[in-house]
């Protein structure tokens, strides 16, 4: 819904749910010294241009963040998917599922070259350690140091295929730990998801 007085246009984006209008969120703007001098007609266009460009990213994304959103997913009602679906585990707690990862070469700085990346799944949550190479050595630190004191032992943890996940000693430690060891198809990237 939008509306043009003398001064000003305003919108108002909603919706309408069991009979109710519910405003979803509000926009205004005062006109211009030469929007002034537009007739009614050409101010009420206005309006309607102005609540188009103000509300477009709420329009036109809607169905596709509808269908992409974890939490409707789970408790909504999407039945079809444009494509075939995906196996989501949807049993998962915080901090029981990690993805790890390095990043780099950088620059130098203290003698590390590298940051061992881990995010947790559910919340989004993200750890990072400098390191001086890329081995499985690290990786096993991050766990001691700094993911086990603060998040406890995760359930999953998901790594690409390098060597330095693979390593026995990183799969040994795994094991050890009683944690499921995933490692995604190459060039398939909504195998992590």
């Amino acid at each position: 819904m939008c509306d043009a007085s003398d001064f000003a246009v305003s919108a108002v984006l909603g919706q309408t749910k069991d009979k109710k209008h519910l405003a979803i969120t509000y926009a205004s703007k005062i006109f211009t010294r030469a929007q002034l001098n537009y007739a009614t007609t050409e101010k009420e266009l206005l309006a309607i241009v102005f609540a188009i460009d103000k509300f477009r990213s709420y329009l036109v994304g809607a169905k596709e963040f509808v269908r992409r959103c974890t939490r409707y997913q789970k408790h909504g009602g999407i039945t079809a998917w444009d494509t075939m679906p995906l196996t989501y585990n949807l049993q998962v707690k915080l901090f029981d599922v990690w993805g790890i990862d390095f990043i780099g070469p950088f620059p130098k700085s203290y003698d590390c070259e590298y940051i061992l990346m881990a995010v947790d799944y559910v919340s989004k949550w993200v750890e990072g350690m400098p390191c001086r190479a890329t081995e499985a050595k690290h990786a096993c630190r991050m766990f001691h140091e700094i993911i086990f004191p603060c998040f406890g032992t995760p359930r999953m943890v998901i790594s690409d295929g390098g060597s330095h996940f693979i390593d026995k000693t990183f799969r040994n430690f795994l094991q050890e730990l009683r944690a499921q060891h995933n490692i995604p198809t190459p060039y398939h990237p909504q195998t992590s998801e």
